[in-house]
């Protein structure tokens, strides 16, 4: 992987998984991570072997499988967390 685009990658995934909880949209991570949405959704299809969008649905539903496991918190609750409320988000 070439070390710039590795950076890209690093700085973009922690990003999403700091701000999980908010609305994200590949334009929104693109700007963080500083490169134009168009450059950066081809790089990260390419390293990560997904679309941001369906890596970030991905991540939130892992970390409501994990919250339903691990706490006594309802599904409604958990899910309104990690959306705002907007069923799109997840």
């Amino acid at each position: 992987m070439h070390e710039e685009y590795k950076e890209i990658i690093k700085k973009s995934i922690e990003y999403i998984e700091n701000h999980l909880h908010e609305e994200l949209t590949t334009e929104r991570v693109a700007s963080y991570s500083a490169v134009s949405m168009y450059h950066f959704h081809r790089i990260f299809q390419s390293y990560i072997g997904m679309s941001v969008t369906d890596y970030i649905r991905k991540r939130r539903l892992t970390h409501a499988a994990q919250a339903l496991v691990s706490t006594e918190r309802a599904v409604i609750e958990i899910w309104f967390f990690l959306t705002r409320g907007t069923y799109e988000s997840f």
